[in-house]
């Protein structure tokens, strides 16, 4: 059985030793998913004292599928399990289809087969093979609205305790990285203490920003009309980001702008805002005073003016010109919002 991302969460926090299946494949580039799953799965099979005698490790770039059929064949010794992990197992091809059937079938009942790798063709055999006798657990991907899920749940292996808004907020200034939200919440599990409650004060005084988060400031230097501040941070991000990021902060403050402004003007409480528009609680009542004296049809011609800055740096390819195309916008939005008023 193959996972996909919305279970996949659930599968980690799931492990234990009775329930982890005799064959898996895992497979994917999400490194630090990987390497939670290929934790759990060791230390719940097999304690420090049981893996040096438990515990074989194969890497199919240096040895042949055989060593690992003989390794399956071998009975745990003072222990209830042995743990065979087996790295870059998309070498196995069409023709071991018949050793890797027996090697599933024939071997001890009491060993588990971890088979790893980070890319499978889900058309081989190999792939067919593991779905017919394991479990295939997919971390190649790990969308980003899965992630307040996992900050939550790994507050609570940490634990330490945080609501979802503090989550919210730490998506918000933290880059969208599993490595680097479980860093922080190591700092704050060090700084509120085992059991602790985590604020969102906490989050703000010691979570470590990020160039995302500097990216959505621009956002509020523009609706306080702070045109020059916002023109050195852009000039200063160009110079070792790439423009797709900048533009893709910028429409999503944008677009939270124009779903704000619709929602209250169609007289949506908070809740059915928060809901509708998946603007952050602790957001909304700042934004809704910042978007206040914008109209509708100002946030409009800015998603358009964003469709045609878009265009213009697809178009282009020098770094100077790009960022003169991204100063032109803010310029000329910031005219045409002065304009309007």
């Amino acid at each position: 059985m193959r996972t996909n991302s919305s279970n996949i969460l659930l599968e980690l926090e799931n492990i234990n030793s009775q329930e982890i299946p005799p064959v898996i494949l895992l497979y994917g580039k999400n490194s630090f998913l990987k390497g939670q799953f290929i934790e759990k799965i060791r230390s719940h099979t097999l304690s420090k004292e049981q893996s040096s005698f438990n515990h074989d490790f194969f890497d199919l770039n240096e040895v042949e599928l055989i060593d690992v059929q003989t390794a399956s064949q071998t009975f745990p010794f003072m222990s209830d399990k042995r743990l065979i992990e087996i790295k870059n197992a998309d070498k196995i091809t069409a023709d071991d289809k018949d050793q890797l059937e027996k090697m599933l079938i024939d071997k001890i009942d009491s060993v588990i087969l971890f088979f790893m790798s980070d890319k499978v063709d889900a058309r081989s055999i190999f792939y067919k093979t593991m779905k017919k006798h394991g479990k295939i657990l997919d971390v190649d991907t790990f969308p980003n609205y899965l992630l307040k899920e996992w900050t939550i749940s790994t507050a609570k292996t940490l634990n330490i305790n945080i609501t979802k808004d503090v989550s919210e907020y730490i998506l918000e200034i933290v880059e969208p990285s599993m490595a680097h939200i479980f860093s922080e919440l190591k700092k704050l599990r060090a700084f509120v203490g085992d059991g602790g409650n985590v604020s969102i004060n906490d989050v703000s005084n010691l979570v470590g920003r990020t160039k995302v988060d500097a990216i959505f400031k621009i956002g509020d230097l523009f609706l306080e009309g702070n045109l020059e501040e916002v023109l050195i941070v852009v000039r200063r991000l160009l110079e070792n980001e790439p423009p797709e990021l900048l533009l893709g902060v910028i429409r999503s403050n944008v677009s939270r702008w124009l779903a704000c402004k619709v929602s209250v003007a169609k007289g949506l409480d908070d809740s059915t805002i928060v809901k509708t528009t998946n603007i952050p609680k602790f957001l909304l009542n700042n934004m809704k005073k910042k978007c206040g004296k914008l109209s509708v049809s100002y946030l409009r011609y800015l998603c358009l003016s964003l469709e045609k800055l878009d265009r213009k740096i697809k178009r282009e390819g020098d770094k100077t010109n790009i960022c003169r195309f991204f100063e032109l916008f803010f310029v000329e939005s910031y005219i045409a919002r002065t304009n309007r008023n």
